[in-house]
């Protein structure tokens, strides 16, 4: 799997160097006939848990979101990408309940805050670290998700 900038164990990345390398890498793909996936919402550097084998938390405030992890995901959607993959990955300052896979707020934010009408994807609902119910692919579909993946029927 090719990935433009991603290194879950090194730490977080400057939003503007993900941003640069993350806009090279879409334009890259459309060149060569492909379809980018921007992944994973609202962000996904900061954990140090694989989230198919767990439930991270990650426990910034919504400052530092809007500052760090939001600013590439903007860039991105002003861009015109066409589909963003959620994070299954609980964001409490988002919604101290629910993974942004299954968050109205967190698709609150990408649709009316950043203006993103396209596909939206959840990431892999089974074999989460969550006890994923046998209705996630339903409840992420309620809250606005367009299409899931790992989806087991």
């Amino acid at each position: 799997m090719a990935r433009a900038v991603e290194d879950h164990w090194a730490g977080p990345l400057s939003g503007l160097v993900v941003t640069r390398y993350g806009r090279a890498f879409a334009r890259g793909l459309r060149d060569a006939g492909i379809l980018p996936v921007l992944k994973h919402f609202p962000g996904h550097g900061d954990t140090t848990l694989d989230s198919h084998h767990a439930l991270p938390r990650v426990a910034h405030d919504l400052a530092r979101l809007h500052r760090v992890e939001l600013p590439p995901f903007r860039a991105a959607i002003e861009a015109g990408v066409a589909s963003v993959m959620t994070a299954h990955i609980v964001f409490p300052a988002l919604d101290p309940e629910r993974p942004a896979t299954l968050s109205r707020a967190v698709l609150r934010i990408l649709r009316e805050e950043l203006g993103f009408d396209g596909v939206v994807i959840t990431d892999d609902v089974v074999g989460s670290g969550d006890e994923v119910t046998p209705g996630a692919t339903v409840s992420a579909h309620y809250v606005g998700v367009s299409a899931s993946t790992g989806a087991q029927f």
